[in-house]
């Protein structure tokens, strides 16, 4: 039985199904749609009637939200699926999901979850790379969580990390 992702939008979904593929990992990724942890809740519910999900990852990008609001989203959708049986992981992601992509792509030693605007910087790499701007996009996404440098993103970002740890933790 695959991981139930629980992720905000079509780029975080992309993301996710693009590194998953990448570490041969089975999820199947569901999308909230923004801040509405009851909509999180009844997907993962609703998916569980069909299916025994063997865990639950749930992904919330911290935008510009106090770390507060963002918590407490987060504990209200940890409380609200205690009862499924399964294992339930709630990650905080730094800023966007853009923060993974970032800490894959970037040359230099950084500490990706501390830039203030990843899609700016990531942004500003693509248009050097390749001339071209950061269009948010499931497409552009995904090639992009294919072609970083997974290791570094891993060693800069620490919620990809323990995303990925959520997902092969036995």
């Amino acid at each position: 039985m695959p991981v139930l992702v629980v992720v905000e939008g079509p780029t975080d979904r992309a993301t996710v199904e693009a590194i998953a593929e990448r570490e041969n990992l089975r999820v199947k990724t569901l999308l909230m749609r923004g801040n509405n942890p009851g909509k999180a809740v009844r997907l993962v519910k609703a998916v569980s009637r069909t299916e025994k999900p063997s865990k639950v990852v749930v992904l919330k990008d911290q935008h510009r939200y106090p770390e507060s609001i963002v918590n407490r989203l987060l504990k209200r959708i940890s409380s609200s699926l205690q009862n499924l049986g399964v294992k339930v992981y709630t990650i905080k992601v730094r800023k966007a999901i853009e923060t993974w992509l970032l800490a894959g792509l970037v040359e230099r030693e950084i500490n990706a979850e501390e830039i203030d605007d990843p899609v700016e910087s990531l942004n500003h790499i693509l248009i050097q790379r390749f001339g071209k701007r950061y269009v948010k996009s499931p497409d552009l996404a995904r090639s992009l969580a294919k072609s970083m440098d997974l290791n570094k993103a891993l060693q800069r970002s620490q919620t990809l990390k323990t995303f990925l740890e959520a997902v092969k933790d036995p």
